[in-house]
């Protein structure tokens, strides 16, 4: 069929096809068989009926969306727990949110090597213990301070690793022990030292000796 409109474009029906010469075919009826040929309103109501709708876990699911929809579709990707995500022209970025982050950074290393010095300050302080001698104020001990001991008054302390004895010096308790004496009662009594002990002397008329066991004689000399 060649149209009377000058330029217009043949239509042809042959074995090869129908060309409609550029030209919009209308009042086509909807099809019904599978060979029929569709129209657009049938085309656009076929593919506009069609929904999506995403799941998640434990049998979670979004409101479906229909492709016809106005607007287009969308899906937000909502960050939780620790989770934040923003969207960018094609892209979806999905990542930690700030505070979680500083968590992890900030988190110390299984060995604790990379503790700042207020953390081992923390550490120390969490480990301290307290020691008092008597009834004097208890002094508190951290990691790192070194607690010593010293003799005493006739004690002795000795180390051998992590033992301590704590033993009587009985040099310095002979040495720094004294023993009041006197004579008849008379004052003012006189001192010596343990180590020093007492020297029992010859009178005129005695003669001293001492004997194992504190044993002390005064003989009477029988001749002058």
């Amino acid at each position: 069929v060649t149209p009377a409109a000058p330029g217009a474009a043949p239509i042809s029906v042959t074995k090869d096809g129908i060309n409609a010469g550029n030209k919009t075919i209308t009042n086509v009826a909807p099809g019904v068989n599978g060979t029929d040929a569709v129209n657009k309103n049938q085309l656009d109501q076929k593919i506009g009926d069609n929904t999506i709708k995403l799941g998640g876990d434990n049998s979670t699911v979004t409101t479906a969306q229909n492709l016809s929809q106005n607007g287009g579709l969308q899906f937000n990707i909502k960050g939780a727990n620790g989770i934040e995500t923003s969207a960018a022209g094609t892209d979806v970025t999905v990542k930690l949110d700030t505070a979680t982050k500083a968590k992890i950074d900030n988190a110390a290393d299984k060995n604790l090597s990379n503790l700042t010095p207020a953390g081992t300050n923390v550490i120390k302080d969490t480990a301290a213990w307290k020691v008092k001698a008597n009834n004097n104020t208890a002094e508190t001990v951290k990691g790192g301070d070194e607690v010593v001991f010293k003799d005493g008054a006739g004690v002795k302390i000795t180390q051998s690793g992590k033992e301590f004895t704590i033993s009587a010096d009985t040099t310095k308790i002979s040495q720094g022990t004294k023993l009041s004496y006197t004579a008849n009662g008379d004052a003012p009594k006189q001192e010596v030292t343990l180590a020093d002990g007492l020297n029992f002397t010859d009178g005129n008329l005695t003669t001293a000796s001492v004997s194992p066991n504190g044993v002390v004689k005064y003989d009477v000399k029988t001749t002058t």
